[in-house]
């Protein structure tokens, strides 16, 4: 008995020893260069408002079939995914804040933002669903994620970035690299910026560019107008400039929740989305810097639904989270 008592305390002290050196070998790391570029003049795309009235007052109980087209230039309609719906929401740990899907289209990756968390702590959890399965494979521990809506897949590094932020953009933030096999963290990187703010929205195109947008509420452009930012995020240095502005950003302009809520990246059209509650807008990504009115696409849908995410597979069906259901376009976007 003495001896197996021993073999048992001994085992279970390796695996102690391999769960720290996990956690140890994630590495910090301090940029000290800007990660926002210096302020700079660039185009401003006066593009068209269509109406969006949502006031994103949906509950639980508030589920829907589909989101039609209510109003806007490019007719999108979704509809609810009642297996993908069941497997994301079934635990539900906390509040859904992104998604994302690996290329294969084999595996979607869920942020969830803990429902008791602060705007200091801002706590959270990453769980990996196998699509195949429609089941949970993996959990992430409870870690500081930040509000979360940053979440998105490198293709080239092959792995999971989230920039650690709370609700509202700031000069100082953390960029998070994880393992998308078994969601622990890799490396955190403190950023910060001597000019614009940082904002906790990001993704990767085919070409290993990083974008991310904020709305403003005051500048030069006018209140609420679009900027969006283009440039390298990885693991040796991160840097983003401002490449265009477009002069009315999607969700209601009287609404002051109406925030931000996500972006995506179509590998199929090349287009890059921006969603806010009850509106998707999107852009050319090869005519970034030099768009035109004609090349921005707006939908208006008839929701109060607040959204939360958004993503794309191969084949360029889109995936948008809301608060309590994941619904898909009825056609490649």
């Amino acid at each position: 008995m003495k001896k197996k008592s021993k073999v048992l305390i001994g085992l279970i002290s390796f695996i102690c020893l391999i769960s720290f050196e996990n956690i140890a070998n994630a590495k910090n790391i301090k940029q000290h260069s800007s990660f926002m570029g210096n302020y700079k003049k660039v185009a401003c795309v006066h593009n068209k408002v269509y109406p969006n009235h949502n006031q994103s007052n949906d509950s639980y109980q508030t589920k829907s079939s589909k989101l039609e087209f209510q109003r806007g230039n490019k007719h999108i309609t979704l509809l609810n995914d009642s297996k993908m719906s069941e497997m994301v929401y079934k635990k539900h740990y906390g509040t859904v804040q992104n998604i994302t899907m690996s290329p294969d289209n084999r595996y979607l990756f869920v942020e969830y933002h803990e429902i008791s968390s602060t705007d200091n702590s801002m706590l959270g959890k990453i769980a990996k669903f196998d699509l195949k399965t429609k089941k949970l494979i993996k959990e992430s521990p409870e870690m500081e994620f930040g509000h979360g809506q940053s979440l998105s897949y490198n293709r080239h590094e092959k792995i999971l970035y989230l920039i650690v932020l709370g609700r509202n953009a700031s000069k100082h933030a953390k960029i998070m690299r994880i393992n998308p096999n078994n969601l622990k963290k890799i490396s955190l990187t403190k950023v910060k910026s001597k000019s614009y703010l940082i904002s906790d929205q990001l993704i990767f195109d085919k070409y290993n560019n990083a974008y991310s947008y904020t709305k403003s509420s005051n500048n030069i452009n006018g209140k609420n107008c679009l900027r969006i930012y283009k440039g390298k995020v990885n693991k040796k240095h991160s840097k983003l400039n401002l490449k265009q502005v477009i002069k009315h950003a999607p969700g209601s302009n009287n609404y002051p929740a109406n925030i931000p809520q996500s972006m995506a990246y179509n590998q199929r059209s090349g287009r890059i989305y921006f969603v806010a509650n009850g509106e998707i807008m999107s852009v050319s990504s090869h005519k970034l810097g030099h768009l035109k009115r004609k090349d921005i696409q707006d939908t208006v849908f008839n929701t109060n639904k607040e959204f939360e995410g958004l993503t794309f597979d191969s084949k360029g069906y889109a995936y948008l989270a809301t608060r309590y259901q994941i619904f898909r376009s009825t056609r490649p976007l």
